[in-house]
């Protein structure tokens, strides 16, 4: 899974493929604009993260799953719940709400 914040930049993550068929998971990207951090965390642990950047303010529609200025890149399954914050997303927070769910 890749999560694109600039350009075409992306920081990417594998998870084992043993844990992918028939399994929930909770997938959270993270972006700060401050240190140009991305990070993937992969049921609550950090999966991988960079410095690769991005900036606040771009003015180009979000998406997710698929992007209409990057063609060909998709996601090709189900998802039950789609969120987007502006606040800070701890690593720990994410473990918390591993928990609950």
């Amino acid at each position: 899974m890749r999560f694109y914040t600039a350009a075409g930049s992306n920081v990417a993550y594998t998870p084992p493929l043993a844990t992918l068929e028939g399994e929930w998971h909770l997938v959270v990207a993270t972006f700060n604009a401050g240190t140009g951090e991305r990070a993937i965390y992969w049921d609550g642990k950090l999966g991988q993260k960079d410095t690769g950047g991005g900036r606040i303010g771009k003015t180009n529609e979000f998406s997710i799953g698929e992007s209409k200025v990057f063609t060909g890149r998709f996601f090709d399954g189900t998802s039950a719940t789609w969120r987007y914050g502006t606040r800070p997303w701890a690593r720990t927070r994410s473990r918390r709400f591993t928990r609950r769910v």
